[in-house]
């Protein structure tokens, strides 16, 4: 605020009932009817003074204002109430000023007060630099009752089964998840809608506090993401998803999760079976096979461990089909990799007209009796499925009679693989049989 003169014009002499001042922009300046000039803002005006025929300019310039600040009518955000940790709690508030954000260390620094132990605390906001004065706020200190949380704690292959994902769920004690329900997703479509999909009920450690949920799953699928999701109390969800390939790569990537080498092997060799049947499907089989035409090739595999001529070599070392009074059978099989391994036997007499009958059909060291199912074409079908890689060696031992002769002959599922290997075959066949070898052979080792 200052008292301007304009030429011969003193406002000190100046009679104010025949003075008139005025501002070019009132915006910048303010004149007052004593010929004062008040600076509003940065920039320039122009004061004029007229006294009767006399007309007189100024030209004033208003720069900026570097004075501090006062931040006392700063706007501290609130503050949400924090968890007492038996440390300090040091929250650091947004705080802004006529519409702009300032910066802490720049325009302010934060100091607390009572902020350790559970109650109301208080964060003093100072300014600094373009700033003075402070201004406070206060918050909340809680203590947060323990509750009982679920959580997926792990998610692995089980190794010398069939391919399986075990997702490991946490249950902390005092929580009751009896009435909970797992469901299973793959590829982001409902498992439960897939007849290659079998859910099984948990497994329980009442020493760990964990439950096991297993998801059974084919070749072609072993790329795809599985989501498990545990549905428990009132709505609450929580959940894991994994792919075979996640876990065969974090087996590459961390020696820790397992160090038995036979262990390694069986892993490798899943993820190569997992490769090399699927093309194998996809051009044999696309109308059966679990994921049709959109399916995704298992991409980590081990050529080293898939030489077919090696797995020839050693399949050439296993018995063929054998057996007593088999002369007047005709003995062929079949092995299914479309989902889960289903093995096939068709028993017939060689000669037309002949009679067969089965007595008797048990498989590795299990006491069941097997059914033989009549076909349509007069031939007894045999049929067993979801084999493990470790059982594909296993004796299906069949007793019965054949032309009025007794029979009894010895089958193994990895037979079928001889065949294929022996035979005239295309590349496809024999590397997914070549596959299916090493699988079984690193699966046995481990089982």
């Amino acid at each position: 605020m200052q008292k301007i003169s304009i030429g011969s014009i003193d406002p000190a002499n100046a009679n104010p009932q025949m003075s008139t001042w005025t501002t070019s922009d009132p915006n910048v300046a303010l004149v007052l009817g004593d010929g004062t000039v008040l600076a509003v803002a940065q920039g320039g005006a122009t004061i004029t003074c007229t006294v009767r025929d006399v007309r007189r300019e100024c030209v004033v310039a208003v720069g900026e204002d570097t004075r501090p600040k006062p931040i006392a009518g700063a706007l501290v955000a609130d503050i949400e109430d924090q968890e007492y940790t038996e440390e300090e709690i040091q929250p650091e508030p947004t705080v802004t000023l006529e519409g702009a954000t300032l910066a802490k260390d720049v325009d302010y620094v934060l100091t607390y007060t009572n902020n350790v132990e559970e109650g109301t605390a208080t964060v003093v906001v100072t300014g600094i630099g373009d700033y003075y004065g402070t201004v406070t706020k206060e918050f909340n200190i809680v203590v947060v009752p323990d509750v009982p949380t679920l959580q997926f704690t792990t998610a692995q292959l089980v190794l010398g089964k069939q391919i399986v994902m075990r997702f490991g769920l946490s249950v902390p004690e005092g929580l009751d998840v009896n009435d909970g329900e797992a469901q299973f997703e793959i590829g982001g479509r409902n498992a439960r809608s897939s007849d290659a999909i079998s859910l099984s009920d948990a497994d329980t450690s009442e020493e760990t506090g964990t439950r096991g949920f297993y998801f059974e799953l084919s070749s072609v699928e072993m790329a795809e993401p599985i989501t498990c999701t545990f549905y428990y109390g009132n709505g609450e969800t929580v959940s894991k998803t994994c792919s075979v390939k996640d876990y065969v790569e974090l087996v590459d990537e961390r020696p820790d999760v397992i160090d038995d080498p036979n262990m390694i092997a069986c892993v490798h060799a899943m993820a190569n079976y997992g490769h090399y049947v699927q093309p194998f499907l996809a051009k044999y089989s696309p109308s059966s096979w679990t994921l049709g035409t959109d399916y995704k090739e298992m991409n980590k595999f081990y050529p080293e461990m898939n030489n077919v001529e090696d797995a020839t070599a050693a399949l050439n070392k296993l018995p063929e089909v054998e057996g007593l009074g088999k002369n007047s059978l005709s003995v062929t099989f079949s092995l299914s990799l479309n989902s889960y391994t289903t093995f096939d036997v068709y028993l017939a007499p060689k000669n037309e007209g002949g009679t067969v009958t089965v007595s008797s059909a048990k498989f590795g060291n299990s006491d069941t009796d097997y059914e033989a199912e009549l076909q349509p074409d007069g031939r007894y079908r045999i049929h067993i499925e979801g084999l493990k890689a470790s059982q594909l060696n296993n004796e299906l031992i069949i007793e019965g009679t054949a032309e009025g002769d007794w029979y009894k002959v010895l089958v193994r599922p990895i037979q079928y693989a001889t065949t294929v290997l022996r035979g005239s075959y295309d590349n496809l066949h024999k590397e997914a049989m070549a596959a299916l070898y090493y699988y079984y052979y690193w699966s046995s080792k481990v089982s």
